[in-house]
């Protein structure tokens, strides 16, 4: 049973991916699937990228691009548009760009701990020589939460909502206390569950949601500032001694074989007691 435990634990450490910001991320280029000439100003490159992991492995990274060929760079030809066809399998979008050199996607392929995992992305290109540019996209809006202080115990997840046109969305969360980005992803829908084991004790944060069309041309952050709290308060837990029973039964002397009730030496018959703990809050009153 104690190895059950053992290994029950080490199971949740691997699943849980700690971030989405890796530094050890895999690189590679995109399978080119088909390029279809659309009309003399406009071409569509469909790509496809990828992944697979074996069992008893770790969640990985892996940042897949296509650079635009040098005889369409050399017919003004650029890339306006990134069409989402699918994303099968365990794996999320970390983050991805459209600029006149390519396309980039960053992809996190997580998976059980036994199991084997697998991903597949695909989509399209649209280049265009006709001087059509991607427009850029205003702020979304941050829906909560805002403001107020929430408690929460280490691994609980939190919904950050948003409102805007969309389709694509860029979520970031920013420690201020160390100055870097702890979390990075994007979403096709206006909120994102966030495990809440990424926040270190007392630090103050930053989550900020940009958005853009197609195009990919993101546009200006909407911020929302936070703070990390841990506090060690007494809370009420079953009791340890009796496990909640408030007391257990003894033999009266010398050994009768009637049994005595005994109350509980710690709980005093009440079946709880107090213990100190850290106690984590958000706090979005800043």
């Amino acid at each position: 049973m104690k190895f059950l435990k053992v290994f029950i634990m080490l199971a949740v450490l691997i699943m849980v991916p700690s971030a989405v910001i890796a530094a050890d991320a895999i690189s590679g280029d995109f399978k080119l699937v088909s390029v279809d000439n659309v009309s003399i100003s406009e071409i569509r490159v469909t790509l496809e990228g990828v992944h697979s992991q074996g069992s008893f492995s770790a969640g990985k990274t892996y940042i897949d691009r296509w650079a635009v060929p040098a005889e369409l760079i050399e017919k003004n030809f650029i890339p306006v548009k990134r069409e989402w066809i699918a994303l099968e399998g365990k794996g999320i979008m970390s983050w991805e760009t459209l600029e006149r050199a390519g396309y980039q996607a960053s992809l996190y392929l997580d998976k059980g701990l036994i199991a084997s995992g697998n991903m597949k992305f695909k989509c399209a290109i649209i280049l265009k020589n006709d001087g059509t540019m991607p427009e850029e996209s205003a702020a979304p809006q941050l829906v909560s939460p805002t403001s107020g202080v929430f408690k929460y115990r280490q691994g609980d997840y939190i919904s950050m909502k948003w409102s805007g046109k969309g389709p694509n969305y860029r979520i970031e969360i920013f420690d201020e206390t160390s100055g870097k980005t702890i979390y990075a992803s994007a979403s096709r829908t206006p909120d994102k569950l966030i495990n809440t084991r990424m926040f270190d004790r007392n630090r103050r944060y930053i989550w900020s949601v940009r958005q853009a069309g197609d195009g990919l041309n993101f546009g200006p952050a909407t911020q929302e500032k936070f703070s990390q709290r841990t506090y060690s308060e007494f809370v009420w837990k079953t009791c340890s001694a009796c496990n909640g029973a408030g007391g257990h039964y003894v033999p009266d002397p010398p050994a009768q074989p009637h049994k005595a009730w005994q109350v509980c030496y710690r709980c005093n018959g009440t079946g709880r007691e107090q213990v100190l703990e850290d106690q984590y809050y958000l706090d979005f009153n800043m």
